[in-house]
């Protein structure tokens, strides 16, 4: 049975005091009690993503059809080419003769001129493949904000809030790119969870109007204790969906994901421990990179035995 979304904060308040503090007759706020510090928490990685999806098309429906007709024509993309390939028809390749080729000589200047012209054609193509992942991650965490503080925005709105402040949400992408790339040189683990930690900065650039730096800061903060359910609301439902709509399902993950966590940090309440299926999850991981290890030390003994007869 679906558990009640949590109630609405407001992105601007930090205080950790309870949403609704009740008053006595002479008008001073009485101390909170522990129901009033509580609230509602999706702990299952399943239902989490379901609501997500669902909240994306109550709040964000043009965005997220944009979203749901991309992973299509990923899905078609792939699967046409497929079909071309493998038909009954396909022409066989006629082999033509090589032909020698002279190898040309270059002088140094001549190399040097290559090396900044391909050098320069590969950093433009950086910058304009950069800002444009920026501009769909940006649309993408502005849906996800919608999400997280229940208003609606169109598709004319999503863009004014992303282009609005699109310079300090380009700062931000470094920002994640250049300090997962620092935890990575720690044996990659460390990037990856760090990674995992950083992945509501975005949504919370938008749905708190936070500065980039205070975003990931926020992000780090309220996923403290919720790494394990974080990572399995992205991957489960992906699982079983054959990763066809992460876009999707993804977005609405940090939406329901920011709105819960920020609503328990806000109380000072520490999160429920991982759900059921989120240990499960981690189980079936763990057996498919150790099945994996087996089967490649197995193949190391066959080559081993191989070479040595």
């Amino acid at each position: 049975m679906a558990q009640p979304t949590p109630p609405e904060f407001k992105p601007t308040t930090h205080k950790k005091t309870a949403p609704h503090a009740h008053k006595s007759k002479t008008g001073q706020p009485l101390p909170p009690t522990e129901k009033q510090t509580i609230v509602a928490y999706e702990n299952n990685p399943f239902t989490i993503a379901a609501s997500g999806i669902d909240g994306l098309f109550k709040y964000a429906k043009v965005l997220a059809i944009i979203m749901l007709v991309l992973s299509l024509f990923g899905i078609f993309g792939n699967a046409i080419p497929a079909a071309f390939d493998h038909g009954p028809y396909r022409p066989e390749p006629t082999p033509t003769p090589a032909e020698p080729v002279a190898s040309p000589s270059l002088s140094p200047e001549q190399i040097i001129a290559l090396v900044a012209v391909v050098g320069g054609i590969a950093f433009v193509a950086i910058v304009i493949g950069f800002l444009v992942s920026a501009i769909f991650t940006g649309l993408r965490d502005v849906s996800a904000a919608a999400v997280a503080n229940q208003k609606p925005v169109s598709f004319g709105e999503a863009c004014s809030v992303l282009f609005s402040r699109f310079g300090s949400y380009l700062w931000l992408q470094v920002l994640i790119v250049v300090k997962v790339f620092l935890w990575s040189l720690l044996l990659i683990v460390p990037g990856i969870i760090m990674a995992v930690r950083y992945s509501l900065a975005g949504t919370a650039f938008f749905a708190q109007n936070m500065k980039a730096s205070d975003a990931l800061a926020h992000s780090t903060r309220i996923t403290k204790g919720g790494w394990f359910t974080t990572v399995a609301s992205y991957g489960l439902f992906n699982l079983i969906t054959l990763g066809l709509i992460s876009v999707l399902i993804d977005t609405g993950v940090r939406g329901i994901l920011l709105r819960q966590f920020t609503a328990y940090d806000a109380a000072g309440v520490r999160k429920p421990s991982p759900h059921g299926v989120t240990i499960a999850y981690f189980a079936f991981l763990i057996f498919v990179v150790l099945a994996g290890l087996g089967m490649l030390v197995v193949l190391a003994a066959f080559a081993i035995n191989g070479f040595s007869e």
